[in-house]
């Protein structure tokens, strides 16, 4: 079954909203995880199956593989997305999702994707120099702003007119 052209454009620009995202700055950016996970809610929802949310990150994440020249943002985009999407589905979580379920989902996503980004980035790549210290403070920071995030998502899904979208 396909989707819409019009779900699709939705979760398109949530795609370049998450983006615009990332242009902050690390570490500043990671505080700012509420409205990524937020947008990838939404849009997961707004597509209501499996691949809604690794579209939108897939997206965001070949925008910013081209913006910053590095091809490893697209992979952990993708993780981020494919996580959640795997999570929602493993919960049952498409049809009148519940909050917790799609927060746990987000968090999940979120707990995955930086230690990917953990391991890629500082261990195995060396991009970046960090202390496992700190880059725990940022998971766990991530993690609560991304249940937050979705639960914020479902009570806007929830209103929102793009559920009628055909």
């Amino acid at each position: 079954m396909r989707s819409s052209p019009y779900k699709v454009t939705v979760s398109t620009i949530f795609g370049v909203l998450i983006f615009s995202i990332e242009l902050i700055p690390p570490p500043t950016s990671r505080f700012f995880q509420v409205f990524t996970a937020l947008f990838i809610t939404i849009a997961a929802l707004t597509i209501q199956k499996p691949g809604g949310a690794t579209y939108t990150c897939l997206i965001a994440g070949l925008i910013d593989a081209f913006y910053t020249g590095l091809p490893i943002a697209f992979v952990l985009f993708a993780v981020r997305g494919g996580t959640f999407d795997l999570t929602l589905s493993a919960f049952g979580a498409w049809n009148s999702p519940p909050s917790i379920k799609v927060a746990a989902s987000s968090a999940l996503s979120s707990v995955v994707t930086g230690f990917v980004a953990y391991l890629t980035i500082v261990e195995w790549l060396g991009i970046v120099a960090m202390p496992f210290e700190v880059f725990m403070l940022f998971i766990i920071v991530s993690t609560i702003l991304s249940a937050i995030g979705a639960i914020m998502g479902v009570k806007l899904w929830q209103r929102l007119p793009v559920k009628a979208l055909k």
